[in-house]
């Protein structure tokens, strides 16, 4: 089943040992046990000098892959007895922060009232440690919600405030996370560059835990894009790491994880064995969470094998494991891949009853992650069931918790309207204060002719120069009020300069928002191409669906550019081109995007969708008949034009098609006439050769 592959060994799983976290300074379960010996205040958080990521990294990876310490209810009940709320100090913030991290897959909206919370307590208390965890909080928040610029926009926060205390550790941190975004997306190059980054500063850190930990990272996504022999390699580094330092709770996770790339390779008995190995350890250890996850990787393996009775007893075997701990995400898992072997024998019934229970166990933990990926299982059930009324009602669901937690609409505009009325009135006070300097100014050049009349008539005794020293005085005070207000003058226009990056931040929401919505947009097409028939109507849905994901794309450059309204062309082609990973798989690419031309939005909006178009069309025409091939892209200056080229080595067209495609009307024509059309709208002129295939030239003023 499709929903299936998709769902087995997922990378956003929170359930795979790769997405742990590094160990910074020392564990929670120490910084806690000395918080207790203080009469169950924090003053033990506040001694970490505000060491709060590493604190809830500590929590994070004890409680959820170790299984040391107190399980998460009892850890939130400690948290917040030591909550102090006569005394709001750096303490108190660290303490909301700890618990923001802990409710931030169960509880994700209260865990972002907490970091609203912080974030205000720590700008009160110009308490930047406080302030960087509150942001680094919110990336993990927002990451959970899948909402990735939004991750990355307050990642990168964290990142500038540990740059700016010369946090090495936290730097490190916020690069890894960074990788974890980026995979998420499919920006798999940029991920690759933020792990490596991270692995730099914790190898010269000697940081053994954490090296092996973005080691597994690294090796996991390598495994992810079918880099087999890149990840055996960093995976057995992080093995060989972990068996030579003791640290058996790591070498189990990576045993796991190099099982994990002979799965994707079709090597289920070598899978199956290092997971056993990994299982046996994770036994010896009593280490509970290591027992579920490779349970459940274990009878994902006899899943794909088609051996139900085995994986049924392995899922049920974690099942058990999971209501015993009450892992609320363990029982969804497993209750998910029971219902998956429900499904593949032809028991949609009890593979429904069974997906709805995960369902109802993620709505009452409030977990929108584990909502999102259950609501798409049972709406693929009701696919089965031939009730695609039910199943489009559940993969709306699926959709909607995608949504953005930000409601810009009417708190937005206020928000313009209330920064250009401030504008307009610091700008009349500066007028205003510039007037006044010019009259001042003048003032002081009468006196100053004053002062040299009477030091030439010094002669006339001592009245004249009682007369001078009294308007020397006069001068001095007039200067003193000059530089008074030269004071208020920068003072205003830094005021005005907050101002202004605050509309630019808003600018980025919007951008942020829109991008939101068109990703909704594609997401329902696709589920409508999903119900309907006829491959004609499918395909001009997918067509309609790829040019706005062009568009999509655009708005998330925005979001992404230091300069406002501008957009990077070869970042915007690399990031267009993942859309067709798939479709061009057989097919050779050349690329070749001149580096830094930039364009303003609506140039961009052009250029995307008549590239998106050409691309289309030779991936429909040219290798219809012959699914390998060329296509070449090239984006060049000439002079004081750019020259966009796009061709292929395929079937080309004669007349007689081209004249039936216009009578036809079909996509085809469509699409040439809308990059006629959009040529047009750029004031620039195209040309079609159709010599050893089809080529596009496009040539447009800079």
């Amino acid at each position: 089943m499709i929903f299936r592959k998709k769902l087995l060994h997922s990378p956003g799983c929170p359930m795979s040992f790769h997405c742990l976290f590094p160990l910074w300074n020392r564990t929670f379960k120490e910084v806690f046990e000395n918080a207790k010996q203080k009469n169950g205040k924090a003053h033990a958080l506040k001694k970490t000098n505000g060491y709060g990521i590493g604190i809830c990294a500590a929590v994070f990876f004890f409680s959820f892959f170790l299984g040391i310490g107190q399980s998460v209810p009892k850890k939130l009940d400690s948290l917040y007895g030591a909550l102090s709320p006569d005394k709001v100090d750096t303490s108190y913030v660290n303490t909301l922060n700890a618990i923001g991290f802990e409710l931030r897959y169960d509880s994700i909206d209260t865990a972002l009232k907490m970091v609203k919370k912080t974030e205000r307590l720590s700008k009160d208390l110009n308490y930047d440690p406080g302030l960087m965890q509150s942001y680094y909080n919110a990336g993990i928040l927002f990451k959970n919600l899948h909402k990735n610029d939004s991750a990355l926009f307050y990642n990168a926060k964290a990142r500038d405030l540990a740059i700016k205390l010369k946090d090495s550790k936290k730097v490190a941190a916020t690069h890894f996370a960074a990788g974890r975004i980026h995979n998420l997306m499919g920006n798999y190059e940029l991920a690759i560059n933020a792990y490596q980054k991270s692995l730099k500063i914790e190898e010269e850190r000697n940081d053994t835990i954490a090296t092996i930990i973005t080691t597994n990272s690294i090796g996991s996504l390598y495994n992810q894009l079918e880099e087999y022999d890149l990840a055996l390699q960093y995976l057995n580094k992080s093995r060989n790491m972990a068996e030579r330092a003791g640290h058996k709770n790591y070498l189990a996770m990576s045993l796991s994880n190099i099982g994990g790339v002979y799965f994707k390779k079709g090597d289920h008995d070598n899978a199956l064995d290092l997971y056993q190995k990994s299982l046996q350890i994770a036994e010896e250890m009593g280490l509970t969470p290591g027992i579920t996850i490779n349970s459940i990787k274990i009878g994902e393996t006899y899943l794909e094998q088609k051996k139900y009775t085995l994986a049924a007893k392995a899922f049920n075997r974690s099942l058990d494991i999971s209501r015993k701990a009450r892992d609320n995400r363990g029982l969804i898992k497993n209750l998910s891949n029971l219902a998956k072997i429900d499904l593949e024998q032809n028991r949609p019934y009890k593979a429904l009853e069974k997906a709805k229970e995960a369902y109802a166990i993620s709505d009452r933990i409030k977990s929108k992650i584990n909502l999102k990926s259950t609501a798409l299982l049972i709406s693929e059930i009701y696919e089965k069931l031939n009730d695609p009324a039910q199943g489009l009602a559940y993969y709306k669901r699926h959709v909607a918790f995608k949504d953005t937690l930000f409601n810009l609409d009417k708190s937005e505009q206020i928000a313009n309207l209330e920064t250009k009325y401030q504008t307009e009135q610091k700008q009349q006070r500066i007028d205003n204060l510039e007037k006044e300097n010019e009259i001042v100014s003048l003032t002081n050049s009468n006196q100053r002719t004053q002062i040299y009349f009477f030091i030439t008539a010094l002669a006339l005794g001592t009245f004249a120069l009682v007369q001078t020293y009294r308007k020397s005085r006069s001068v001095k005070k007039a200067n003193t009020l000059l530089t008074q207000q030269k004071e208020v003058i920068e003072e205003q226009n830094t005021e005005i300069s907050q101002a202004l990056s605050e509309k630019e931040m808003l600018l980025q929401e919007i951008n942020h928002r829109a991008k939101n919505n068109l990703s909704t947009i594609e997401n329902l097409l696709r589920a409508q191409a999903n119900l309907i028939k006829d491959n004609k109507a499918k395909a001009l849905i997918e067509e309609s669906r790829n040019r706005i994901h062009s568009i999509s794309l655009l708005h998330q450059n925005l979001f992404e550019s230091d300069i406002p309204d501008a957009v990077n062309i070869k970042h915007y082609f690399d990031s267009m081109f993942t859309n067709y990973m798939e479709a061009l798989k057989d097919i050779k690419v050349h690329k070749n995007i001149e580096e830094g031309i930039v364009v303003d939005s609506t140039k961009a909006v052009a250029l995307g969708l008549i590239t998106n178009e050409l691309i289309t069309n030779s991936i429909k025409y040219a290798f219809a008949k012959n699914s390998s091939g060329e296509l070449s892209i090239s984006f060049q200056r000439k002079k004081d034009n750019l020259l966009l080229e796009v061709s292929d080595n395929g079937n080309g067209i004669n007349e007689t098609q081209e004249q039936d495609a216009k009578a036809r009307q079909n996509s085809s024509y469509f699409g040439l006439e809308l990059v006629k059309g959009l040529t047009r709208q750029l004031h620039g002129s195209i040309n079609f050769i159709k010599q050893q295939g089809f080529m596009v030239s496009i040539e447009i003023p800079a």
